[in-house]
């Protein structure tokens, strides 16, 4: 199998070179923006191919490039904007690049004729429970982008993972170093229902649906629903230690995050939490999967506590911890 992975240098984007690369039938090249920072894709088996997200002609040429040893089965598209509140700027990068993709992809008669493109979106475009959508700038982003794909005419599949966790992923990290102090600090509802994903594992599922369906949107999580006293419990056996846990009362989250928000309005600098974001994450997220849930059936994704380990692992080696 041939294959083309955008964003291909992050945190996802990786794990699905990584994943692809592995098997040696297959032929994988990743798309990543100039200057970007390869870290992930050292020694891995793939072909590094510079993209510009924003010109479909500069786009067209690089898939013409890669099409001239043989045509794509499978374009994985990972590009996107994740870290601003923004709708301006999700539906720039989320929307617009995904609108050049496809035209380029069109232009350059890239897939193959049993050829697939495989949206990676965000259980954000589909929101919380009874919700009744996407309640952030990004999920919106996301939720137009899809519209995209699934009007372009090309055989398609949209992902939407829940939270993704793992190695490379610095989004939990913070987490981890309160539990290390030996407190886990709840900014949501006691009896939150959470739903995860394991980095690898989501490259994994990718691969799997994409071998079986088509014209969907498949959402991605373990199968599992979880609850703040599963993280904990999950952290204490992970670091061998008791850790205390304690409820921050919604209004005084919203307060420190309104302060940082300014603060980083005058320096220049992204938040790490948003409110807008913070509102979205503290809702339930255990939609009724029974499609997706009955496709994982056999294939033993990692645990929670395995996944916390392993993630541990990582920030302990990269000296975050």
């Amino acid at each position: 199998m041939r294959i083309l992975i955008t964003g291909a240098n992050g945190f996802l984007g990786s794990h699905l070179v990584e994943f692809a690369s592995k098997n040696a039938e297959n032929t994988v090249y990743s798309g990543v923006r100039v200057n970007a920072n390869l870290k992930y894709l050292d020694g891995l088996s793939t072909e590094i191919t510079t993209l510009d997200y924003h010109d479909i002609k500069s786009l067209s040429n690089s898939f013409n490039s890669v099409k001239q040893a043989g045509k794509i089965d499978l374009v994985i598209h990972n590009a996107g904007l994740t870290k601003s509140n923004s709708l301006t700027d999700n539906l720039d990068v989320n929307k617009g690049v995904t609108t050049r993709v496809i035209e380029a992809i069109k232009l350059s008669d890239l897939l193959s004729d049993t050829g697939k493109f495989a949206y990676i979106s965000s259980m954000a475009a589909l929101g919380p429970v009874n919700a009744g959508g996407p309640v952030s700038a990004y999920g919106q982003s996301k939720l137009r982008a899809e519209e995209i794909v699934s009007q372009s005419g090309l055989p398609y599949l949209i992902f939407r993972p829940t939270a993704i966790y793992g190695p490379r992923d610095s989004s939990f990290l913070t987490m981890f170093k309160s539990a290390r102090l030996g407190i886990y600090p709840n900014i949501a509802s006691t009896h939150q229902k959470i739903t995860m994903v394991y980095g690898a594992d989501v490259a994994r599922l990718v691969f799997h649906y994409a071998n079986e369906w088509e014209n969907k949107i498949v959402h991605l999580d373990d199968g599992q629903v979880y609850s703040h006293q599963d993280f904990r419990s999950a952290l204490e056996d992970t670091l061998q230690r008791r850790i205390a846990y304690f409820k921050i009362p919604g209004p005084v989250v919203l307060t420190a995050l309104l302060f940082l928000e300014l603060t980083t309005r005058v320096t220049g600098k992204k938040p790490v939490l948003t409110r807008e974001k913070y509102r979205e994450i503290r809702q339930d997220w255990n939609h009724e999967l029974k499609s997706e849930h009955n496709m994982l059936k056999g294939l033993n994704l990692i645990s929670l506590k395995d996944g916390f380990a392993k993630t541990l692992e990582y920030y302990r080696a990269q000296n975050l911890l």
